[in-house]
């Protein structure tokens, strides 16, 4: 009987550690992804000339805490940044057409 339970302990053990790696993966798939969209969309203000100062910087940040496996921290930074690059856009297309004051 103390094998049994014992064997159940390791197997038990072993799913959540799966389980685990596996959130983990997901964590690092999902930062990966916002990093890329930070970029794909720093690529598109930068070509207009208004992509904010910091915006490059945040971006390497949250590259290097994706390569720390700290997969909270990159995903901010990098959602900081689309926002950023979201308000650059909305900056751009305010300031586009406007004339001479």
């Amino acid at each position: 009987m103390k094998s049994l339970k014992g064997l159940l302990l390791v197997f038990l053990t072993a799913i959540l550690l799966s389980a685990c790696a596996n959130n983990a993966a997901k964590d690092n798939d999902n930062s990966a992804a916002l990093i890329e969209k930070a970029k794909q969309t720093f690529s598109q203000v930068d070509a207009l000339g208004y992509a904010w100062s910091e915006a490059e910087d945040m971006i390497k940040e949250a590259e290097a805490a994706l390569l720390n496996a700290e997969n909270d921290s990159a995903a901010k930074l990098a959602e900081q940044v689309i926002m950023h690059n979201e308000l650059a856009m909305k900056q751009y297309e305010k300031e586009k057409n406007a004339g001479p004051l």
